[in-house]
């Protein structure tokens, strides 16, 4: 394995410990439960009938996703380079672009 593709991968994974471990979820406001009822109107109602578990696991998959979407972001922006105010470098790539540096 190439230096720099064994470098790529130890940014990744300490950048994924970072967003996975680096924050408490206590610190992070919740998701505000008028967000949950808007998702949730979208839904036909004869899919709501009788699916109560179901509606459960997709609440319970927003919330992962939104604590996980928060804590990306207050990563991000503590790498970000305040000199050229753009995304942190992870692994050669611009972690929001698809690009290659």
């Amino acid at each position: 394995m190439r230096a720099h593709i064994l470098i790529a991968v130890l940014l990744l994974c300490r950048y994924n410990y970072y967003i996975t471990h680096g924050i408490d979820t206590e610190h992070i406001a919740p998701l505000d439960r008028s967000w949950i009822a808007r998702v949730l109107a979208l839904l036909a109602p004869r899919l709501r009938q009788d699916r109560d578990e179901l509606i459960v696991c997709l609440i319970d998959e927003m919330r992962e996703d939104y604590l996980l979407s928060v804590k990306k972001a207050i990563i991000d922006f503590v790498l970000r380079d305040p000199r050229t105010d753009v995304a942190p470098l992870v692994g050669g790539y611009r972690h929001n672009k698809t690009e290659q540096i």
